[in-house]
Order: C-alpha cells, then structure tokens, then sequence
C-alpha cells in the first residue's frame, strides 16, 4: 500500500525544484555508500535544460511515493528523449533500467558530511566524478565480453564466482575516487554559511 504522506512529500519537493527553490533532504539507504550515508542531507536543485554530465549525482522519481540518489554513468538518446543509465555507488550492477530526462526531479549540489559540506558543483568534484563513472563503464563492458567468452569454458559455479570478482573489480575504481573526495579536505567546506551561499549561486546562474 502506498503512503500518503510519502506521496505528498515527493510531490511538495517536486513543487519546490520547479519554482527554482534548493531543496534540502535527508537520505536513507546505502546504494551510495561511503559519499552519503543514510540519515545524511543533501541539497538538490532543478535540472537545466541540457544534457546531464557523466558522473552527476541525481535524484530521480522511483515511483509516486519514492525517489532516488544514484549517479549518471552514460547518457544516450532514444526516439529524439534523453535517457540516463545510473548505479549508486555501493552496487556492484547499474539500475535495472534507463530513467528518461523527464523523471530526473534534480541533481546534487551538495552533501552534508558532519561539520563539512562537499560541494557537487566544484569543477574538482565534477572531475573526479566523470573519471569514476568512464573507468566503472569501461571496466564494466569489458567485464561483460571476458564473461561471454569464458562462460562456456567454465561450469555455473565458477562462472557465477569470476562474475562477482570482476564486477567487484569494475567497483574498485568508484570506492577509490569516493574516498578521495572523503578525504581531501579541498572537496568541502565548513557548513557555515553554506545553504545560504548555495542559494545566492543558484539565483545567479538562473
């Protein structure tokens, strides 16, 4: 049974973004682990018109009483519309399916760690993030040939275990570039001041 409430909290955060608001909101979960732990905030605001960057953290629509934080790993356009595949960051595979540009609600400027706060806008972060989700792509094609050839030259079990080495392989750079981020105190800042200043950018570029 759907909840209500969930419902009406997806629809007022929706409501918020399309009036050009920064939304503020507690995370659950831990398909991004170790960037957002569950009870953590994020900021999100309104997608531009545009392509989405590889490697973004967006928050999309699920279903009507829930939403989801997970990163962008390789856009493509079908039938004229924008598609995205995306995987948290703790998941060894991406989503079952590609999300179309129309239910992605925003992306990630911000996450609050403790007393910092990482900023997603940077040109570092934006950085660092293309570089994890191109080598977790690459790594993951290149996983799914050496599976095909080798599938038939092994019996089930092994094949089952070398698949899950190599996709935990495939996720090693994403953990990596994840603490990284956690690590490097020129990715975030103290939270002083910060929702207001996050505010005052996004008035000015919109």
């Amino acid at each position: 049974m759907v909840s209500q409430k969930k419902v009406v909290c997806v629809e007022l955060i929706k409501c918020l973004l399309d009036k050009g608001h920064v939304v503020w909101v507690y995370t659950r979960g831990n398909s991004m682990k170790p960037l957002i732990d569950p009870g953590e905030r994020i900021a999100i605001r309104k997608v531009k018109d545009r392509l989405l960057w590889v490697g973004a953290i967006v928050v999309f629509q699920h279903s009507e009483s829930q939403i989801v934080t997970h990163r962008i790993i390789t856009p493509f356009e079908k039938e004229g519309k924008s598609w995205y595949i995306t995987k948290g960051d703790a998941r060894l595979t991406p989503d079952m399916a590609a999300i179309p540009e129309q239910r992605i609600l925003g992306e990630v400027v911000a996450i609050e760690k403790g007393v910092k706060i990482i900023s997603c806008s940077r040109y570092r972060f934006q950085k660092m993030s293309y570089l994890m989700a191109t080598c977790w792509w690459f790594c993951h094609l290149t996983q799914k040939r050496l599976c095909r050839i080798i599938r038939n030259k092994l019996s089930q079990k092994l094949s089952a275990k070398l698949d899950w080495i190599l996709a935990w392989g495939c996720n090693l750079p994403v953990m990596i570039g994840d603490y990284i981020v956690l690590g490097e105190p020129a990715f975030g800042r103290k939270t002083k001041r910060c929702e207001e200043d996050l505010s005052r950018r996004h008035k000015r570029e919109t």
